[in-house]
């Protein structure tokens, strides 16, 4: 989790904040930048494959070897997050996760855990 600036709330991997900030720039320049120029952590392309600014959605997957064993990504974000400001959660997962399971259980947890207004969409 973490701010426009990359400042990090909370880490599980190894994602900079240098990287995570570069991640949310590109992510909510527009659709083209976002699938054009897709998300690099850790040396690493994540393609964007859907991206829903609407529902402040983004997801991808790794491109680099067979599709079986690539890794899945989501990005969302709300507004009023931690410490009020916009607060952004990235995850990342492997098969035998999808998209759908992935994302459900992110949206709870934005919604419920880190939403000032805890209104879901």
């Amino acid at each position: 989790m973490f701010d426009d600036a990359g400042e990090v709330f909370l880490r599980t991997g190894p994602a900079e904040r240098a990287e995570l900030a570069a991640a949310a720039r590109v992510l909510l320049a527009s659709r083209e930048s976002a699938m054009s120029n897709g998300l690099v952590l850790s040396g690493r392309r994540y393609e964007v494959h859907r991206h829903h600014p609407d529902h402040r959605l983004i997801v991808g997957r790794t491109m680099d070897g067979e599709p079986e064993l690539s890794t899945g990504w989501a990005l969302m974000w709300v507004d009023r997050g931690v410490a009020h400001r916009r607060t952004f959660c990235l995850i990342t997962y492997e098969m035998p996760h999808v998209s759908a399971q992935m994302v459900a259980h992110l949206d709870e947890f934005m919604h419920v855990h880190v939403a000032k207004d805890r209104k879901r969409r």
